[in-house]
C-alpha cells in the first residue's frame, strides 16, 4: 500500500498541441516557491534534479443538472485528500508546495435541437469556458496553510451547482483552462515552472469535447447526429494527448484522473443520502465510452503509467481520490527538474 493512501485512509478515520503550449508557464509570481535543488542527477547530469517540488492541481468538475450529490461528496471527501499533501514530503524529504484550481465541464454554446417530428428549438447555455472559479478574489488555492480555510476555499469553489451546459465537455475545458494561463488570460500564473500537472476530472456523462460554438443536434444528446457520426463531431482524443505532453514536456509529467461511469449506472455504494437513487433519481452516471478510451489508450492506468480511472458509481469517492495520491507520489518522485 502507498504511503499516501495509507495516510489519507487515516485522516478520513480521523486546440491542437501547438495552441496548448504556446503560452508560457507562470512562475508563480508573488507564491514565494522556489525550485528546491537536490542532490540526485540522472546519468551524472548536474543540471538534471529529480522529485517534484510543487503540484499544480486543475479539478474540473461537472455542473450539469445531475451532478448535486456528486458534487457534494467531493467537497466531503477533500479534506482527507488535503491533509495528505499538507503531509507528504517527496524523495528528496522536502515538503511539496501545492496550487488548486477549479473549472466546469461547461463551454457556452448556441445550438439547435432539430428533432424530425418538431419544430426545431434555438438554446443558448453560458459557462465557465476553462475560467478558473473566483474564490473571495482569488484563482486558485495555494497551500501548505491553514488547512481549515483550504477546505473552505475548495468546497465553495467546487460547488458550482447544477446550472452548466447539456454537453460536458470536460477535456476540453481542461484544455481552455491551460490555454488561459497565457499572459493577459484569466488563468494566468496557475500553472508553475517545473510543476508536475494533475487533471482531476469527475463527471456522469460522457466527453462531448467540440470546438463549434453553433450547431445542430437531432436531439440534445452529444453522442447523436442525423448526419455526422462522432468521429466527425468531437476533437480526436489524440489532439489533448498532444496538448499535455507538448506544455508539459512529456507524459511523465503530467498525472490524469478520471472518475466517471464505468457502466450504466445508478449509485450503489456512496455513503449519501443525497446520491440514493430513490431520494434522488439523477443520481447515477451513463457509460463514458470515450472517456474510457481516452484513459485506456491515450493516458495508460496501469502501473508505469500516469493515468487513475475510478467508477463513480461503484467507488467510495475517498478510494477514487487516495488512488489519485498513490500515482501522483510515484509521478512525483520519478519528475526530471531541468
Amino acid at each position: 500500500m502507498h504511503a499516501w493512501r495509507w495516510l489519507f485512509l487515516l485522516a478520513l478515520a480521523g486546440t491542437i498541441a501547438a495552441a496548448c503550449g504556446d503560452s508560457d508557464r507562470g512562475s508563480g509570481g508573488s507564491d514565494g516557491d522556489a525550485d528546491t535543488d537536490s542532490d540526485t542527477d540522472t546519468d551524472g547530469d548536474a543540471d538534471a534534479d529529480v522529485g517534484c517540488d510543487k503540484m499544480d492541481i486543475l479539478f474540473v468538475v461537472d455542473d450539469s443538472g445531475s451532478m448535486a450529490c456528486e458534487q457534494e461528496m467531493l467537497t466531503s471527501s477533500f479534506p482527507g485528500f488535503i491533509q495528505v499533501l499538507e503531509e507528504y514530503n517527496n524523495a528528496n524529504a522536502d515538503q511539496i508546495s501545492y496550487r488548486i484550481g477549479v473549472t466546469s465541464t461547461g463551454r457556452s454554446l448556441d445550438y439547435t435541437i432539430d428533432e424530425p417530428l418538431n419544430p426545431p428549438i434555438p438554446m443558448s447555455e453560458d459557462d465557465l469556458d476553462g475560467d478558473l472559479v473566483d474564490v473571495d478574489g482569488q484563482k486558485w488555492i495555494d497551500g501548505p496553510g491553514d488547512t481549515a480555510a483550504i477546505t473552505a476555499a475548495f468546497t465553495e469553489a467546487a460547488s458550482l451547482g447544477t446550472a452548466g451546459t447539456s454537453f460536458e465537455m470536460p477535456l476540453e475545458c481542461m484544455r481552455e483552462a491551460l490555454d488561459k494561463d497565457a499572459p493577459g488570460c484569466s488563468n494566468e500564473g496557475f500553472l508553475r515552472e517545473n510543476s508536475l500537472f494533475i487533471a482531476v476530472v469527475i463527471t456522469d456523462e460522457d466527453d462531448c469535447s467540440r470546438t463549434d460554438n453553433d450547431f445542430t443536434i437531432s436531439h440534445d444528446q452529444c453522442m447523436t447526429d442525423a448526419e455526422h457520426p462522432p468521429e466527425e463531431m468531437l476533437v480526436p482524443l489524440q489532439e489533448f494527448k498532444d496538448c499535455l505532453d507538448g506544455r508539459f514536456g512529456g507524459s511523465e509529467r503530467w498525472v490524469f484522473v478520471t472518475i466517471s461511469g464505468a457502466t450504466d449506472c445508478a449509485m450503489t455504494s456512496w455513503a449519501s443520502d443525497s446520491c440514493d437513487p430513490e431520494e434522488d433519481p439523477s443520481a447515477g452516471a451513463i457509460e463514458s465510452v470515450r472517456l474510457i478510451d481516452w484513459m485506456n489508450n491515450y493516458v495508460g492506468v496501469d502501473e508505469g503509467e500516469n493515468g487513475v480511472f475510478a467508477d463513480i458509481c461503484t467507488t467510495n469517492l475517498p478510494d477514487a481520490l487516495a488512488a489519485a495520491l498513490a500515482k501522483m507520489e510515484v509521478a512525483c518522485d520519478e519528475y526530471v527538474i531541468e
